[in-house]
């Protein structure tokens, strides 16, 4: 659990795609990521919901499987579906990933100063 990537998976729309979201993880600030996204189209990209955990790529991954169906293309991080559908399914990956649930037994894990633990308050 411990070697894992902490960082923000984010939900971001587009006043030109309103029916799309795009969910995606970054270690950066996710204004910046924005900037990054936004230089090629027209309008900005809009932050819609983020999460920070130390399990980001996991819960990335988790939140695309959630949405697999919906999504656009299998190589894009695009998805048809609403805001708040997408922000669930995050929450749902993030206590999926990171809840109580999720930790392997087999313990005492040595926690150093530079690990930072994000734990919910919801079992899951």
């Amino acid at each position: 659990m411990l070697d894992s990537e902490s960082g923000f998976v984010y939900v971001l729309t587009h006043p030109r795609f309103p029916e799309l979201v795009k969910v995606g993880f970054t270690s950066r600030l996710v204004e910046e990521r924005v900037a990054d996204l936004s230089t090629a189209v027209p309008e900005d990209f809009t932050i819609a919901f983020r999460l920070t955990t130390l399990n980001a790529r996991a819960v990335e991954r988790h939140t695309h499987e959630l949405l697999g169906e919906h999504r656009l293309r299998k190589d894009k991080e695009f998805f048809e579906v609403t805001e708040e559908q997408a922000c669930a399914a995050v929450q749902a990956a993030a206590e999926a990933v990171n809840g109580i649930r999720a930790w392997t037994p087999g313990g005492p894990y040595r926690l150093r100063a530079e690990h930072r633990v994000f734990l919910p308050l919801r079992a899951g």
